[in-house]
């Protein structure tokens, strides 16, 4: 069965390259899908792994906390210990503090928001990074030739 973003003759699936950084990885093999002839990936593929990626990493981080917090571990040390172990991550080591700290700002929730203003003020046909456009004032940089 074909994936939704895939057109063109079936090809065998390129060879595995050694492990590197997700978001190069997916960004390299949606440009080598893309030149060959007939096959065409959308460019949210690669995004769209990252932020599942994402999205399980910081579960992840908050059922360890959970579990080191209801085991009855101080908090604090079990952040030290794993932000200096292997099972330390980017999500782990930004976004815990905000659990040590008690800040849980309803940012997706703001965000939304955002994202559905910029929309309304005629930006919603454009890139989500046009978003910066509803912040008035800005000087914001012209398409590069």
């Amino acid at each position: 069965m074909r994936g939704p973003y895939a057109a063109g003759p079936r090809l065998a699936p390129p060879r595995r390259p050694p492990a590197r950084p997700l978001r190069g990885a997916a960004q390299e093999f949606e440009q080598e899908v893309d030149q060959r002839e007939g096959v065409r990936i959308s460019g949210c593929l690669g995004d769209a792994a990252v932020e599942c990626d994402v999205g399980v990493d910081l579960i992840a981080a908050g059922e360890a906390m959970a579990l080191a917090i209801c085991a009855g571990a101080d908090p604090e040390q079990v952040y030290e210990v794993i932000t200096n172990s292997a099972g330390n991550s980017w999500m782990f080591q930004n976004r815990v503090p905000h659990i040590l700290a008690g800040d849980y700002t309803p940012l997706s929730a703001t965000a939304h928001q955002i994202y559905l203003q910029a929309s309304a003020a005629g930006h919603g046909g454009e890139d989500d990074s046009a978003v910066i456009k509803f912040f008035p004032g800005i000087k914001l940089p012209g398409r590069k030739a």
